[in-house]
């Protein structure tokens, strides 16, 4: 059951409804203004196709950790859980992934949760998939647990136009302090570690791994088998125009970075296997 801005149940909600709510507007709006956090440490980035659950109440996690976020969602969504201890992020692709990758993080929850959630952007035309945004919500009506929604932030709540007339997310980054518990606006300095690793693991896994040992309490990619493919290694040399059209879903709105990062994990792929690593 999902618990709306202002207190309310929000049960048999539609997204429609739950888009033009005043109070989800409202927050939401206020959100969109703020200013970035730049964050540089004490950080732990989840990529596209990721989890991490992180218990903030452990005394060695909150020695060395204060935020954790994600970023460069376009089409994506991110969404943030939380109870008093711990925090569950993860930054969806796909609605498909939406009931198992939220029920690997509710499982270790609390019943009373905190919800964040923002991505996705309508385009020009006023269009836009809002199949995750709707695979969220059936997800949070249909689920035993308690959802407080904290933040709704995608599809018309999350859109800006270019120059060009064109739509785009007005948040793409965003990172949760684990001191105060509270959600914002990102611009990350460091989006580490082993991001190429990382990115043929989400290639590679139909399910999205949690890179944070609950137990060890630090980052740790789970191992997984690949073969070096010597072939990946011409598409590092494409131009950007045809890496943006071949390998995303927005190629108007991605970050600076995304041709570069792309070219690095073909470079990755077609010289390093899991023999290597």
């Amino acid at each position: 059951m999902v618990l709306l801005l202002n207190g309310s149940s929000a049960e048999n909600i539609t997204l429609a409804e739950l888009l033009t709510d005043n109070e989800t507007v409202r927050v939401s709006n206020a959100f969109n203004s703020d200013p970035p956090c730049a964050i540089s440490t004490s950080s732990l980035y989840v990529k596209q196709g990721e989890l991490a659950l992180v218990n903030f109440s452990s005394p060695a996690v909150a020695s060395a950790l204060k935020w954790v976020g994600s970023g460069e969602a376009t089409t994506c969504h991110i969404v943030v859980l939380h109870d008093e201890s711990k925090v569950g992020v993860t930054h969806l692709d796909s609605p498909v992934a939406v009931a198992l990758t939220l029920d690997t993080i509710c499982s270790q929850l609390d019943n009373a949760i905190s919800l964040y959630v923002t991505g996705g952007y309508e385009d020009e035309f006023e269009d836009g998939d809002n199949s995750i945004s709707q695979a969220l919500l059936d997800y949070l009506s249909n689920s035993d647990k308690q959802f407080k929604l904290k933040l709704w932030n995608t599809m018309a709540l999350n859109t800006k136009t270019d120059p060009e007339g064109r739509g785009g997310p007005i948040i793409t980054d965003v990172v949760f302090n684990m001191t105060t518990k509270t959600l914002h606006i990102a611009k990350f300095e460091d989006r580490g570690p082993l991001l190429e690793l990382r990115s043929v693991l989400c290639s590679a896994s139909p399910t999205y791994s949690n890179i944070f040992n609950t137990v060890l309490e630090t980052i740790e990619i789970p191992f997984f088998d690949f073969e070096k493919e010597p072939g990946w290694g011409q598409a590092a040399h494409l131009p950007d125009h045809v890496i943006l059209k071949n390998c995303s879903t927005s190629p108007h709105c991605e970050p600076p970075t995304f041709c570069q990062d792309m070219r690095n994990m073909f470079t990755f792929r077609a010289t390093k296997d899991s023999s290597t690593i």
